[in-house]
């Protein structure tokens, strides 16, 4: 789920004073950003300035800013005489963000935690073992809300950079989930963490990485099986989108979030397809 104590997350303006143009445009950020992580804004979707300042109420100055970031963020593509593009979840999207998490995940397993940040862990993971068990409709979308926040607990010792990698790489793990989800009619479980609880209560830094990888593995396999139910429309594939500058010094994909699906309402967008 869309994290926002993510350092990518705008601030409200200070209490007592009136929100100026920066932080309009960073409003703005923060909108867009979400709308297209919970594909309210749909991968591939052709978008335009005016019709997301009228759908968000945003302001036409702020909201081209917004998407001229989100640009340099891989989630939206400029496309010359066109429009603007929600970036497209794509089969080499997935399986580079997958990589990613491979690699950045286990670096928090020995990292030292505070008390109170293993506490912290322990309840959202028993919140977490409760709306598990319910069937009421809601308890989906809240158990992946509380799974997302024990994992900002999980990240919480490491440094800046390594917090704003993952942050990104799990909000588009939650995105592309969200769009197979759809495409194929399947649904991916939230994984147990229980485990994972104990394991960084006891400090046992093989246990959690075995749980966290036995999660990506399920990931994984939730993935492939979608992608072979025909998860991703085909014109998903059909223009090579470009990739975001990689912040990460390994290269393993994390930030190469990617466009989706476009708007009945461009008519110039059906032409060139």
């Amino acid at each position: 789920m869309y994290d926002r104590s993510s350092p990518f997350v705008a601030r409200p303006a200070a209490p007592g004073t009136l929100p100026g143009t920066a932080s309009k445009s960073e409003f703005a950020v923060d909108r867009l950003r979400d709308a297209i992580l919970t594909c309210a804004l749909a991968p591939s979707q052709m978008v335009s300035e005016q019709d997301l300042t009228e759908r968000f109420g945003l302001n036409r100055a702020a909201t081209r800013a917004a998407l001229a970031r989100l640009s340099g963020e891989g989630l939206v593509l400029a496309l010359p005489r066109r429009g603007w593009q929600v970036a497209p979840v794509t089969a080499e999207l997935v399986g580079g963000l997958i990589a990613a998490r491979r690699v950045l995940e286990p670096a928090l397993a020995p990292l030292s935690r505070t008390a109170e940040t293993r506490a912290a862990l322990s309840a959202v993971a028993e919140v977490c073992r409760a709306l598990a068990g319910r069937t009421d409709p809601g308890a989906p979308e809240a158990l992946r809300g509380y799974d997302r926040e024990l994992l900002g607990h999980l990240a919480a010792p490491a440094n800046a950079w390594m917090r704003g990698w993952l942050a990104q790489a799990w909000d588009n793990s939650d995105r592309m989930l969200r769009h197979l989800e759809a495409g194929s009619g399947l649904r991916h479980p939230t994984p147990d963490r229980h485990a994972l609880a104990l394991a960084v209560a006891r400090e046992d830094a093989h246990a959690i990485v075995a749980e966290l990888l036995a999660a990506l593995d399920a990931f994984e396999a939730f993935a492939g099986r979608a992608l072979l139910a025909g998860a991703l429309d085909p014109a998903a594939g059909a223009r090579p989108a470009r990739p975001a500058p990689s912040t990460d010094p390994h290269r393993t994909g994390a930030q190469d979030a990617q466009p989706r699906r476009p708007s009945p309402t461009q008519q110039e967008g059906k032409t060139d397809q």
